[in-house]
C-alpha cells in the first residue's frame, strides 16, 4: 500500500515526535498531531484516543485524568472557576475577572472554591486533600468527608485496590488474605473467609491465621489474641515442634533459646539457674558455666561467650573441628566462615585468611565460591 498526502505527513510527524507506538499520558489523547491535553470539562486515562466529557454537566480543569477530577462547583456568575485555588477578597476576585476595582469590601468569597489538580474538595468546606488518600480508612478532611459513606460509596478505587465488604473503604488487592496482624479493612473483611495452611490455626474471630509453631509463644499473631489465649495455651498444654512449655503452663518457647542466657518466658523459667543446671542442651549446642547452652557455631571464634572462657580454651580449640561452613586459621585454633577468606578484610587474629599463600590457593586455582566454601 502507498501512503500519500496528509496521512503520510501525519505518520512522519508522529514518528518524529516519538509517539507512534507510545501511549499518551493520562489527561491527554492521541490526535493526528500527537498527544494533546484534554480541554476543560473533559478527562482521559493513559493511552486514550479521545477525552471523555464529565458526567451530568460537571466541570473540570484542563488536563484532568480521572472522573474524580470532575466537580459541580460554580461561582456566583455561573462561570467556571479555574484560577481560584484559595480564598480571595472581593477586590482580588473581580480584579482577576478583568474589572478595575479602586476600593471594595474585604469579605471572603467562598463560591466556586476549586482544588489543585490531583486533590479533592472536602464537601462543603474550603479544604483539599490528595486523591491518593481518599477512602482509605483514615480521614484526611477535618470534617471526615473523604471517608464518608456519602462520598466513598460511589468512589472508584484506584488501580490495584479493591473495596472492603462495607463498600466504602479501599485497600490494596495484594493485602487480601495476607493474614496481617492488623487488618487493612476497618471491618476486617480483607482476611475473612481465607483458608489457613495445615501448619496454621484459624484465629477465633475468623480473621486471619497464626503459625502453630508460634502459638503460645507470648507474642500474639491474631488480632484478637486468641493464639495466646489461656484457654488454648494452658488447658491444651501442648507446644509446637521444637518448642517447650514455660513453668507458667501458658507459654511456649523455642528449645534452642532455653538456657541461652536470654529470657524468653514471661515468668523467666527458661533461664532459671537451678532448672538450667540439669537441662539437656540441643545437639548443636554445648553447656558451659554449668548452666548455659551455647551454639557450636560460636565456639572457637576468638570471642568468649562463656564466663569461664571454656569456649575459647586453646587446648579445646586446637582439637575442635569447625562447622562445615567454617575453616581453621593458620593458628589451628580459630574458626572463621569460609566465605570470609580472601575478602580483603582480616578475620583471623593472625591474619592468615588474607595471606598471599592462602589467597593464591583460593583464587589462583580459579575456584568458584561454592568450591571455595567446600574446601
Amino acid at each position: 500500500m502507498v501512503l500519500k498526502g496528509t496521512m503520510l505527513a501525519c505518520i512522519i510527524l508522529l514518528c518524529l515526535q516519538g509517539v507512534l507506538f507510545a501511549d499518551c499520558p493520562a489527561g491527554s489523547f492521541m490526535s493526528a498531531d500527537g498527544c494533546e491535553e484534554c480541554g476543560v470539562d473533559h478527562y482521559s486515562a493513559a493511552g486514550a484516543t479521545s477525552c471523555t466529557p464529565c458526567p451530568g454537566g460537571q466541570l473540570s480543569q484542563k488536563g484532568s485524568d480521572s472522573v474524580n477530577d470532575c466537580y459541580d462547583e460554580k461561582d456566583a456568575t455561573g462561570e467556571e472557576v479555574v484560577y481560584q485555588l484559595d480564598k480571595v477578597t472581593v477586590k482580588e476576585y473581580f480584579t482577576k475577572k478583568g474589572a478595575i476595582v479602586e476600593e471594595g469590601p474585604t469579605e471572603i468569597i467562598n463560591k466556586g472554591y476549586v482544588c489543585p489538580k490531583g486533590q479533592t474538595k472536602c464537601g462543603d468546606i474550603d479544604e483539599c486533600v490528595p486523591n491518593s488518600g481518599l477512602c482509605n480508612g483514615g480521614p484526611a478532611c477535618s470534617n471526615g468527608f473523604d471517608e464518608s459513606a456519602e462520598f466513598c460509596t460511589s468512589f472508584e478505587c484506584p488501580a490495584e485496590q479493591q473495596k472492603c465488604a462495607d463498600g466504602i473503604q479501599c485497600f490494596p488487592s495484594s493485602g487480601k488474605c495476607d493474614k496481617f496482624k492488623i487488618p487493612h479493612c476497618n471491618d476486617k473483611s480483607d482476611d475473612l473467609g481465607c483458608a489457613c495452611k495445615e501448619s496454621e490455626m484459624v484465629c477465633a474471630d475468623g480473621n486471619g491465621c497464626a503459625s502453630l509453631q508460634k502459638k503460645c509463644d507470648g507474642v500474639s499473631q491474631c488480632a484478637d489474641g486468641s493464639d495466646e489465649s489461656p484457654d488454648i495455651c494452658y488447658v491444651l498444654g501442648v507446644c509446637g515442634i521444637g518448642t517447650k512449655k514455660c513453668a507458667s503452663g501458658d507459654q511456649c518457647v523455642a528449645k534452642g533459646t532455653t538456657c541461652d542466657g536470654s529470657t524468653q518466658c514471661l515468668d523467666g523459667s527458661d533461664e532459671d539457674p537451678v532448672f538450667c543446671i540439669t537441662y539437656e542442651c540441643q545437639d548443636n549446642q554445648i553447656k558451659c558455666d554449668g548452666n548455659k547452652c551455647l551454639s557450636r557455631w560460636n565456639l572457637c571464634d576468638s570471642e568468649p561467650d562463656c564466663k569461664d572462657g571454656s569456649d575459647e580454651d586453646p587446648a579445646f580449640c586446637a582439637a575442635y573441628e569447625c562447622p562445615a561452613a567454617k575453616k581453621k586459621c593458620a593458628d589451628g585454633m580459630q574458626c572463621v566462615p569460609k566465605k570470609l577468606f580472601c575478602n580483603g578484610k582480616e578475620e583471623c587474629t593472625d591474619g592468615s585468611d588474607e595471606s598471599e599463600e592462602e589467597c593464591a590457593e583460593e583464587k589462583g586455582g580459579g575456584k568458584s565460591d561454592i568450591e571455595r566454601q567446600s574446601h
